[in-house]
């Protein structure tokens, strides 16, 4: 019988993801001029490898400017470190809000 996943493994790995994700998002120049902000949720999952399977947006924003601009920052972070050993899965959905803030 499989043995189950370690929750702090899974734990780290989704904090790395989320930092990967984080570390390639901008706020797009037109928002920023326009005074647009608002949270994304994305949702997109990853192969064992790293490599992304597919992304989309699950709750928009209400701007496509800040939505287009989520999903650019998941397809740059992409690819992403594969899975720990013991993850025992062969993809992984994420599901991932990103927030948009003038003054952050």
């Amino acid at each position: 019988m499989p043995q189950a996943p370690d929750p702090a493994l899974e734990a780290s790995y989704r904090d790395r993801i989320r930092q990967a994700v984080d570390a390639h998002k901008h706020y797009p120049r037109m928002a920023r001029r326009l005074g647009v902000e608002g949270r994304v949720v994305l949702a997109f999952t990853l192969r064992a490898d790293g490599r992304l399977a597919g992304v989309r947006v699950a709750e928009s924003s209400g701007s496509e400017l800040l939505d287009e601009a989520a999903l650019q920052a998941v397809r740059d972070a992409a690819p992403f470190p594969p899975f720990p050993e013991g993850v025992g899965r062969e993809r992984w959905d994420f599901t991932l809000p990103l927030y948009f803030a003038l003054d952050s």
